[in-house]
């Protein structure tokens, strides 16, 4: 078990320092396009064949069945499910993907139809171009991910306890990478793009930064806080899991629950403490700041998951008790 969390917790690692590298390498005023990633790989993929396309009769033909190809992917998937035998009710939305890729990656390939399709009122409809592609994109992803949610309910419904908690531990990890990215990637983009404002509007003026640069830290700290609270969580719960599957009941079972239950539990009271703390410390040294953001809002999101996180370390570590008293009494 601890060989498996050291590998995620490494592969995190490495996609932190890749994230923060990518980060600070970006212009100081750029912020994080984020939305721009749901175009990937859909308008790469329209470029590269618009360009074989317009290379000669050869590159046509073979961009056109590259588009053919890429688009019947789906369906073929279907036809396969169905020779098994195992196609579920889901599975239906197989063909309506085929035709949403043939259709998004002819816009992509022709990207001046985009234009005349989503924005023909805009006043400036070509540079509304690149969110129309992100818009195409994330609509292919938004079937693409409800489909795979579907089918893994289906799949966790029929298989056994083992294979569930397999599942979980793939799934948590997914989670966990997202939630580094959020942090190392968007989230010091943002705190770049602050200090870069507030140098922009006052460094003119020949005024003294240096305590805003440092509360706009501090306040990146508690910003990221319930999300690196939520990560650990979730490298732990992949532990927790896997201990589970070894035994249920025994003692890294036990441990792993109690784990995960304490840092939860640490967590919502840090997450509390951290936002009224900085509340009130930007309110003591608002004086020499020329830049405030007073946090009125819990992450009441990332608090719930934590308690989540908190009640099934305490029901396991409890149903391990029980089961261990048990034994004893017999």
């Amino acid at each position: 078990m601890m060989k498996s969390k050291r590998v995620i917790c490494s592969l995190l690692s490495v996609e932190a320092l890749i994230c923060l590298v990518a980060a600070l390498a970006l212009p100081g005023g750029a912020k994080p396009d984020t939305a721009a990633l749901l175009s990937v790989p859909f308008s790469q993929a329209g470029s590269l064949l618009r360009s074989l396309s317009l290379s000669g009769h050869t590159g046509n033909a073979l961009a056109l069945s590259v588009y053919l190809i890429l688009g019947i992917l789906p369906l073929s998937y279907l036809i396969l499910l169905i020779k098994r035998k195992k196609a579920g009710a889901e599975d239906i939305l197989l063909p309506l993907l085929s035709v949403l890729l043939y259709f998004v990656l002819y816009l992509m390939i022709n990207p001046g139809l985009i234009r005349d399709w989503l924005y023909h009122d805009a006043v400036d409809a070509t540079a509304m171009i690149p969110f129309g592609k992100a818009s195409l994109g994330g609509t292919v992803y938004s079937v693409l991910i409800s489909y795979l949610v579907l089918k893994a309910i289906r799949n966790i419904e029929g298989r056994s306890p083992d294979r569930f908690l397999d599942m979980a531990r793939i799934l948590l990890a997914v989670a966990a990478v997202v939630l580094v990215f959020s942090i190392f990637f968007a989230g010091v983009r943002g705190f770049a793009a602050a200090i870069h404002d507030v140098k922009s509007a006052n460094d003119s003026d020949g005024a003294v930064l240096t305590p805003t640069y440092i509360f706009l830290f501090i306040g990146f700290l508690v910003n990221q806080l319930p999300t690196v609270i939520a990560t650990l969580l979730f490298i732990q719960a992949t532990g927790l899991a896997e201990a589970i599957k070894a035994d249920r009941y025994g003692e890294a079972a036990l441990l792993a629950a109690e784990r995960l239950s304490r840092t939860g539990r640490n967590g919502v009271i840090a997450t509390v403490a951290a936002t009224m703390g900085f509340n009130l410390l930007q309110l003591l040294f608002s004086r020499w700041l020329h830049a405030a953001h007073y946090s009125t809002r819990l992450p009441l999101g990332a608090i719930i998951l934590t308690l989540v996180m908190v009640l099934l370390g305490r029901y396991i570590s409890d149903s391990s008790r029980l089961h261990r008293e048990n034994q004893m009494f017999i």
